[in-house]
């Protein structure tokens, strides 16, 4: 059975196993550096015994002199266990974590201003590109610029401009005593009677003009106060049932 480091010391030595400050003692004579009474310096202490090291008997060391009480160092800046970290390094994380957060949100904002510009637009080509949704077109796009927004299909019309469009469209009363354009519909536009649209004047209406006719139509007339909307099923319907009778202003001949 090998021998313990205590029974080497005893038969080497000859005197009882020492310990406390006499054991510091023996570790600073035998130049060990491992920690007082642990392991690896009893086992380093029963080499340089066996290996015939010279040491003053530990009874004749004198007592290290106390040592100066120094003031407590300082403990280190970091997070909570002991865990080191060097100081202003949490105070950088934390501004990095925050610069971060900013940096993300700018590109969320960007990306949703982005999204919001191409449902616009979308929009507006769906209105624009066809003729019954005339009237939803040109408010949508005054929406548009009452928000500070500009339309990309091109800036809303005047009220001068569509009223000339539309009554390029359905042209002036066929006969003098009609009751002349007593509805108003949307920008001012005066939304004709059924009455004041001949059956020849209406054949002379393309698949365009029908379509923006029925967007004022949808778009509704002034009625007490309020926006009213026509059927343009019904008014097409009630203009084909009391049809103007044409007027032919060709020369009268006469035979004799």
């Amino acid at each position: 059975m090998a021998e313990l480091p205590y029974q080497t010391w005893a038969r080497i030595m000859g005197t009882a196993w020492p310990t406390g400050s006499a054991m510091q003692a023996v570790y600073r004579q035998y130049g060990i550096t491992a920690p007082v009474g642990s392991a690896a310096g009893n086992v380093a202490l029963q080499r340089a015994l066996i290996a015939g090291r010279p040491a003053a008997a530990p009874s004749a060391a004198r007592p290290a002199a106390p040592r100066a009480a120094t003031a407590a160092a300082p403990k280190p800046s970091g997070y909570p266990g002991g865990l080191f970290v060097q100081p202003g390094l949490f105070e950088q994380l934390e501004q990095e974590r925050i610069a971060l957060q900013k940096y993300i949100a700018d590109l969320q904002n960007k990306a949703d201003v982005e999204n919001l510009r191409q449902q616009r637009f979308a929009t507006e080509t769906q209105l624009s590109a066809n003729p019954a949704d005339y009237v939803a077109y040109e408010l949508y796009k005054r929406k548009l610029q009452g928000e500070g927004y500009t339309p990309q299909t091109g800036a809303a019309r005047s009220n001068a401009d569509i009223r000339g469009m539309f009554e390029s469209i359905v042209g002036p009363p066929t006969t003098p005593e009609a009751i002349r354009y007593a509805d108003t519909g949307q920008f001012g536009v005066p939304i004709p009677k059924t009455q004041e649209i001949s059956n020849k004047q209406f054949q002379t209406f393309d698949p365009t003009d029908l379509a923006i006719l029925s967007s004022f139509l949808k778009g509704g007339v002034q009625t007490g106060g309020k926006q009213v909307s026509i059927n343009p099923e019904d008014y097409f319907k009630r203009l084909q049932e009391g049809f103007v009778p044409s007027i032919n202003t060709g020369a009268t001949k006469y035979s004799y």
